[in-house]
């Protein structure tokens, strides 16, 4: 069967027909078989196909309801129903249930309150007025959900609720149960547009604080237990942390700003003080290694240039460095190594002027070891016999001709 329900109304004078009898039957459920029986048979004698476009462009123009297993059935679940011969058995019609004037009042007082704006009084305006901002509501909805979806954002269980509820009283095509659900569900309902209001503002206004809270924990992390012993920062981490946790942080998301500061200026001097200590130690090195290649006899521009350059770019990572242990790597493993590398080097360039003397470690600790049982010096004697072993030592080498470097 080609069933259509768009358009104009084919036979307006059998609409008129239809609709009084219906009208007649007042509340009275009538089965859409019964109806089809009717006025197929004399003295009308209509087509099957005639009298069910009648029905349902009735029902889509909200004139009539539709019933099928216990409840209404859907506008866009119409033209399914009328189509299929088995279902259309078990369809009753109903005359369209009129909204109590009481509830209908409920319901546009409540506008004011939802959508900040009093929806018109007549009942199918209302209706359009309602599901006209419900709408807008889950398109935005669904909206912030995308953005939940794949990133860390706040309110993602309400959007997903909500969504749900909008849906639900959505799929309600009659006004009469819509509204129905609207005032006995008031506070629901209430509560939802907090949920959409909160959400907008974050999304249109607070995402980069939002942002800005991350980005900030995230950076602060990698010195969290350095800066834990400053009180001040401390408290403002774990603020920070709890704003970060929180289900509806939005009324404390105008704190982010100052908890930032407070953290960032104690981070900037903790930072400041080791980059400090860290360069001053590299320049020792830098200054070891210089002395070096003064003594080694082949000194130029171009070998100082090129032996010193790997530890001044040690210092230039100090100074962009923003972990503490970083800064802590690059002062001492870091900078160690470069200066591994550059006495090597400067050996290999003596080498084929002169032979240099051989190298020889000595450990002070392997001395200490020596001499004492224990792990501390506790008198001037135990201090003169470390002493004089350790003399002991670097002179056996220095005397056989090597040159000695103390770890």
């Amino acid at each position: 069967m080609g069933l259509s329900l768009d358009g104009e109304e084919g036979n307006p004078k059998a609409t008129k027909e239809l609709e009084q009898f219906i009208e007649l039957k007042g509340t009275e459920r009538i089965l859409l078989s019964d109806v089809v029986e009717r006025f197929a048979k004399r003295p009308y004698g209509w087509a099957d196909t005639e009298i069910l476009l009648i029905v349902g462009r009735l029902a889509a123009a909200g004139r009539i309801s539709l019933q099928f297993g216990g409840g209404t059935l859907a506008v866009r679940d119409t033209l399914e129903h009328l189509k299929n011969s088995r279902l259309r058995r078990e369809v009753s019609i109903i005359k369209k249930r009129q909204t109590d004037e009481t509830v209908l009042k409920q319901a546009r007082n409540l506008t004011q309150d939802l959508f900040s704006a009093m929806g018109p009084a007549a009942e199918k305006e209302l209706f359009e007025f309602y599901t006209g901002y419900f709408n807008q509501w889950l398109n935005a909805f669904k909206s912030y959900k995308s953005k939940t979806d794949v990133g860390r954002f706040p309110g993602k269980a309400t959007i997903e609720q909500s969504i749900l509820t909008l849906e639900r009283i959505l799929s309600v095509d009659d006004s009469f149960e819509f509204f129905k659900q609207v005032v006995d569900n008031k506070n629901d309902y209430s509560g939802l547009e907090k949920d959409y209001l909160n959400q907008h503002e974050f999304f249109s206004n607070q995402l980069h604080t939002w942002q800005q809270l991350q980005q900030a924990l995230h950076d602060f992390e990698k010195n969290k237990q350095a800066l834990e012993r400053d009180p001040k920062a401390k408290q403002a981490l774990a603020e920070m942390q709890s704003i970060e946790n929180a289900d509806a942080p939005y009324n404390m998301l105008h704190k982010v700003a100052g908890l930032v500061g407070t953290v960032k200026a104690v981070n900037e001097s903790l930072l400041k003080e080791k980059r400090n200590h860290a360069l001053a130690r590299v320049d020792e090195k830098i200054g070891q290694l210089k002395a070096e290649i003064d003594k080694s006899g082949i000194a130029s521009p171009e070998l100082s240039n090129r032996l010193l350059r790997p530890l001044q770019l040690v210092k230039t990572d100090i100074e962009t460095e923003a972990s503490i242990a970083g800064i802590y790597m690059l002062q001492t493993q870091t900078a160690a190594e470069k200066l591994d590398d550059g006495l090597h080097d400067l050996e290999q360039a003596v080498q084929p002027v002169s032979k240099p003397k051989p190298v020889v470690e000595v450990a002070v600790s392997s001395v200490f070891n020596k001499v004492s049982d224990s792990v501390y010096l506790e008198s001037e004697t135990e201090i003169n016999n470390f002493v004089e072993a350790l003399k002991a030592d670097l002179l056996a080498e220095v005397r056989v001709g090597k040159r000695v470097r103390v770890r």
